[in-house]
């Protein structure tokens, strides 16, 4: 078939990892995504399938950004009907509308990705009734869909009720890099790795404070910066700390190859959707046999106790986080367990390869019909 992924963000290793997998299996891929930093090209070939790019500016994470929604859906639906693609799949609700439009004008197949449920993807004082309309417009909209991936089993949790014609989960495990090559350590201490966005809600000011008295323990980081200051808290308050800036997915899994501990925290009050939110650093962890810290009030905890990968802490203790990477810092025993125990639930439940599996038996069944 011939397909387009749509995503309203420019970089996304899980949205590329979707559409080379879609390609790998014989489809036609062409991925279109909101470039909301002009620093793009407009059409890229990248692997087997080629992006394409609508290049606004426009902000991330912000109410404001629905002022400039309009333009991207007009964009989109353009696309769409100059493609004529047998089948779309979008991701996340901002994407949905004209790819329903795209269905109900040409017959095309809908796909739908929830990565999070988008009435409680926006922080700070959004009133209810917004949110709640918002949910609305998403359960109206997922009645159109032919095929509904979740990344979780706690999202479902929340569309009980609507007509769901059918259910995949695809959790966010990422791809291996077989010819990654790992340096090993020179010297002695404990190295810590974070890579993704970086922002106050994620507790990284959190971990900085936590090591910030220990001795033999570096924190390196790599992601965008969506919280100004956060970087410059870790130069000041930590001798061992270092800032990769924007690096590719690859080179966030080597620099998780190569730590001892790895770490992903997420604020239950800041939003909604971190009450649902199973991110990808945690099977991430998992893949490179990494013993991982989290919070609790998340299902990423529950993974985490189930599978007895890594420690669990509440958010913004900073002394209970002390205590979890002392007691890994000083037991490698301990990590080198926990860390196993990771691998083999990723092997055995939550690798690319068992998602991947789903993904394409999906498509193959709508391309029977």
């Amino acid at each position: 078939m011939k397909i387009i992924v749509v995503y309203s963000f420019a970089i996304h290793p899980g949205v590329h990892k979707l559409a080379a997998t879609l390609s790998r299996n014989g489809h036609e891929v062409k991925l279109l995504v909101w470039d909301r930093d002009k620093n793009l090209p407009k059409v890229e070939k990248i692997d087997s399938f080629t992006v394409h790019r609508f290049r606004l500016r426009a902000p991330y994470g912000k109410l404001s950004v629905l002022l400039y929604q309009p333009f991207w859906w007009l964009y989109e639906f353009y696309f769409f009907m100059k493609e004529k693609p047998h089948a779309v799949h979008a991701v996340n609700l901002d994407t949905l509308p004209p790819a329903i439009m795209a269905k109900l004008v040409r017959g095309t197949r809908l796909f739908y990705t929830i990565e999070d449920l988008y009435g409680g993807s926006y922080a700070g004082p959004v009133p209810s009734v917004l949110r709640k309309m918002v949910t609305f417009f998403e359960k109206v909209g997922i009645a159109f869909t032919d095929t509904l991936f979740l990344a979780t089993e706690a999202v479902y949790d929340e569309l009980k009720g609507i007509r769901i014609k059918k259910v995949v989960y695809i959790y966010n495990a990422p791809e291996e890099y077989p010819d990654i090559e790992v340096t090993h350590k020179t010297t002695s201490g404990t190295r810590i790795f974070y890579g993704g966005w970086i922002a106050r809600a994620r507790g990284i000011q959190d971990m900085i404070d936590a090591i910030s008295t220990l001795d033999g323990v570096k924190l390196v980081m790599a992601g965008k910066e969506l919280d100004e200051g956060v970087v410059a808290y870790g130069t000041a308050k930590l001798k061992g700390f270092q800032f990769l800036g924007w690096i590719t997915h690859k080179e966030i899994i080597k620099q998780s190859l190569e730590a001892d501990i790895l770490f992903i925290f997420a604020d239950p009050s800041f939003l909604i959707n971190f009450r649902y939110a199973t991110p990808n650093k945690l099977f991430e962890a998992m893949m490179c046999a990494k013993p991982i810290i989290v919070n609790d009030g998340t299902p990423m905890s529950r993974i985490v106790r189930n599978e007895d990968c890594g420690i669990v802490v509440p958010y913004g203790d900073v002394n209970a986080i002390r205590e979890a990477v002392l007691k890994l810092k000083n037991d490698p025993e301990l990590r080198q367990r926990l860390g196993q125990n990771g691998r083999r639930a990723y092997e055995t439940r939550y690798s690319w390869k068992i998602m991947e599996s789903r993904l394409v038996e999906a498509y193959q069944d709508l391309a029977k019909k």
